[in-house]
């Protein structure tokens, strides 16, 4: 199978063939702009191997190019980036990069066969590409061609979903001795492309791949890119001078906090969007999965940057509203959130409790409550006995300790001493009754609920079942 480009073929490539003496090729995986990449098996290590080779060899900018793909990858340890192993020369001198062996498909093939995404399996995407850029980004490399199909979907080995950022031949990367690319050049694709790299690709920054970060997060939710056209002039066109449909037109119940956050990456002024990946992370860390919620502390330290607060609560997998903590979905037994995603070699589906912000639960506020009404209780009575001290004075025991009037005797399951408020703490003893079996209030518990100069006896015993109002401490 002949590889070419603009006709002039770089490599014949077969199945079975051996390469650089150690690489017997196995079938094709997929075909780029620069390149074309094979499955092959390396015959000492005996593993599979992906190679990439040059569609065309002998421009010095485009050998450039493709070797700037294996400089920025080798320098990224980050598990969202495609892994690249080796690099050489065949006999005729065409280049290859050896790269790791990935099983699963794009998300461009993802989309063409599932359609729009939910929303949180959009979100967790977006959150492992800014893993990888991050780590880019804090090193001086800009990708500068993020799409759907540069990013590969593949698995951990305890079957949860892995994204890989593929194809840096193009990237921007502060440690290149010299910049191929020139003012006129255009590199990239053009529906994904910044109004500012469509100037000038030379002059970008981090803020080109957010803006790329933005259109993808786009498409996801609605298999429409922002910018649309019948050809590239066009494309251009819309992308430098007119504004995307929004995203609520084409799709409901999307949450207006991400609406925002897709806007926001979209601001054809560059120092209108995301200053950086950690911003835009935050921004949508609430509406992702539980379990992708730690990339926002991790981003942050890549980048060295505080970590930003996402102030808005998570939604539902189904429609993009939250969920209040504590209700109950009709038909459903809990709250949580439903991620699923599938790769080529199957389906994943797993549900992740909601971890939100929001109130705080139930069983707190009604311990509130109830420590509320003892207390009010408490202070009624104080008060019924220190106006009826008008009427009645206590009688004192035989020991000199302070007795109940008859309107106390009155009601035996409430005995309260009367607050004086110029005298000092009374002694504990002058808490109890002599006439009663137990104290009239027990001792406070290990956490009080007042500071101990309160005015106010600690409340009565706690009942059996206050175990549940300490569940969320």
């Amino acid at each position: 199978m002949p590889v070419e480009r603009q006709g002039v073929p770089a490599v014949a490539l077969a199945p079975g063939q051996v390469l650089a003496g150690k690489f017997v090729i196995e079938r094709e995986l997929g075909r780029g702009g620069m390149g074309v990449v094979v499955a092959a098996r390396h015959l000492e290590l005996e593993q599979r191997v992906a190679l990439k080779f040059m569609n065309s060899s002998g421009a010095p900018d485009l050998e450039e190019r493709f070797l700037r793909e294996a400089r920025a990858a080798a320098r990224l340890r980050s598990e969202h980036v495609g892994r690249v192993l080796d690099v050489g020369r065949l006999d005729g001198g065409t280049p290859y990069i050896v790269m790791e062996y990935l099983e699963g498909r794009d998300l461009a093939d993802e989309l063409d066969e599932r359609g729009q995404l939910a929303v949180t399996e959009a979100v967790e995407v977006i959150l492992q590409v800014c893993e990888a850029m991050a780590e880019a980004h804090s090193q001086g490399i800009v990708h500068r061609d993020l799409k759907p199909q540069n990013l590969f979907l593949t698995h951990r080995d305890d079957g949860s979903v892995l994204v890989k950022v593929l194809d840096f031949g193009i990237s921007k990367a502060a440690f290149s001795k010299s910049e191929q690319t020139s003012t006129n050049d255009l590199i990239g694709s053009p529906s994904y492309m910044s109004p500012e790299q469509m100037r000038s690709a030379r002059d970008v920054d981090a803020r080109s791949d957010i803006w790329s970060l933005g259109v993808i997060l786009y498409e996801l939710l609605t298999t429409r890119r922002p910018f649309e056209g019948e050809n590239v002039p066009e494309v251009m066109l819309r992308v430098v001078s007119e504004t995307p449909t929004p995203i609520t037109r084409l799709r409901a119940g999307i949450p207006a906090p991400l609406v925002k956050a897709i806007e926001r990456c979209l601001e054809k002024e560059v120092s209108s969007r995301f200053a950086n990946v950690a911003e835009l992370a935050a921004a949508i860390t609430p509406f992702a999965p539980a379990r992708a919620r730690a990339a926002l502390a991790l981003i942050s330290r890549v980048l060295r940057v505080a970590e930003p607060r996402a102030e808005v609560e998570a939604p539902s997998d189904a429609g993009g509203h939250a969920p209040r903590p504590g209700s109950v979905a009709t038909g459903a037994t809990s709250v949580g959130v439903s991620t699923t995603m599938r790769s080529a070699a199957g389906q994943l589906t797993q549900t992740e409790p909601w971890a939100g912000r929001g109130r705080r639960p139930w069983p707190r506020r009604r311990a509130v409550l109830t420590l509320a009404g003892l207390l009010a209780i408490g202070a009624a009575g104080g008060l019924y006995l220190a106006t009826s001290q008008h009427v009645a004075q206590p009688a004192s025991n035989a020991d000199g300790r302070p007795g109940t009037s008859d309107a106390a005797s009155s009601s035996p399951g409430l005995v309260v001493t009367p607050i004086q408020f110029d005298a000092p703490a009374a002694d504990a003893s002058q808490l109890v009754s002599p006439d009663a079996a137990r104290p009239a209030f027990p001792p406070p518990t290990s956490r009080p609920r007042r500071p101990p100069d309160a005015a106010v006896a600690p409340p009565p015993e706690r009942p059996a079942d206050e175990d549940m109002f300490d569940s969320d401490r």
